[in-house]
């Protein structure tokens, strides 16, 4: 599952990377020591869980059962043939709030159990426990499904790194982004810096602009709040094309502006962002920012009721990648101890969730 059949790559990644930090006072690795694999098979389905917000006051085997039935939800929906499940989850930040250890490793333990590869990245909240900052990345490294990678480079954040769904040929069929978004800066939430939008494209370029990705990230980009003023500003909405619910009314987006989006648009690859970190919007926005590409803007489910949420919009959010370079999305509604049910944009649209 990492790294595999990657060294064919380094003659590629090494000149591009050490031109682009050439000037750095620390040695950055390859572009490849940030690379994992997972194998691609058609329709590969990711599950998507954002916010569950374990603290030293939660429930954990209520949690517990209640990610056990969101992981299992797909399969009971019939959108995963023969009882499957998820070929991939992405835990899209803020899993902890003022955790403790034990509840940090019991809970990569449970995810780990599933034997399914999983993704983590960091939101603003994760860190504020009573654990060092290095203690999240120390329990990932034992677990046999974690794709997490940190290399000790000058890029800023923990969690910057790509996951490759590789088919039987070796190929590269997608490519999934992973960044930190980091937590706070005087004023407001931080952004994803400079020198992590050089890394990458960096990385997109060593791998061709013509394979599809996504990007994953906790705190959303100010183009989420871009669209979001573009429409008629409704709680619930449908324009035949993107479909929204904003419980929120707002976009938490970071202190200032960042050249993401507009990277994403000049070379052509990313498909579609998630994000969490506003916890009652599910968005499927579709954004083009002065007639460039159009790149999907996902406010993902909420997962769970800790802190804060809608009752009507928790769960977790399918992504079904297609051969080519498009993928379906999918707003997986789980109460606790309840069936699972779908969410539509029709139904974003008359606001009649059930």
């Amino acid at each position: 599952m990492k790294n595999n059949g990657l060294l064919k790559h380094i003659l590629v990644y090494l000149p591009i990377f050490s031109l682009l930090f050439s000037c750095s006072n620390i040695q950055n690795p390859p572009l490849d020591e940030y690379v994992n694999e997972v194998e691609y098979k058609q329709d590969f389905k990711i599950l998507n869980l954002t916010d569950i917000h374990l603290t030293t006051l939660t429930d954990i085997d209520r949690e517990f059962n209640y990610l056990e039935d969101v992981i299992n939800s797909p399969s009971k929906l019939n959108l995963i043939d023969n009882n499957l499940k998820p070929d991939l989850i992405v835990l899209n930040g803020d899993i902890f709030l003022g955790a403790n250890k034990d509840i940090v490793k019991s809970f990569f333990r449970f995810i780990d159990s599933f034997d399914i590869p999983f993704a983590y990245t960091y939101g603003n909240h994760d860190i504020e426990g009573s654990y060092s900052e290095s203690y999240i990345d120390s329990v990932l490294k034992d677990c046999k499904n974690s794709l997490l990678l940190n290399p000790k480079d000058n890029i800023e954040g923990n969690c910057n790194y790509v996951v490759n769904l590789v088919d039987a040929n070796d190929k590269i069929k997608w490519q999934l982004y992973f960044f930190d978004s980091h937590s706070y800066y005087p004023g407001g939430y931080n952004v994803i810096s400079d020198n992590q939008i050089q890394w990458y494209e960096s990385q997109v370029n060593a791998a061709g602009n013509d394979i599809p990705s996504l990007a994953f990230f906790h705190i959303p980009f100010e183009e989420f709040d871009e669209v979001w003023r573009e429409k008629d500003k409704t709680l619930n909405g449908y324009d035949g094309e993107s479909y929204w619910h904003m419980g929120d009314k707002e976009v938490s987006y970071g202190y200032r502006e960042n050249e993401l989006f507009e990277k994403m648009d000049e070379l052509g690859s990313t498909k579609g962002v998630i994000v969490g970190h506003n916890h009652e919007n599910a968005t499927n926005f579709y954004y083009s920012k002065n007639g460039g590409n159009t790149i999907r803007l996902i406010f993902a489910l909420k997962t769970g009721d800790q802190l804060y949420n809608d009752d009507d919009f928790m769960g977790g959010t399918l992504l079904t990648l297609h051969d080519g370079d498009t993928f379906s999305l999918n707003f997986i509604h789980q109460g606790y101890g309840d069936e699972p049910y779908l969410l539509n944009k029709e139904n974003f649209k008359d606001g009649d969730f059930r």
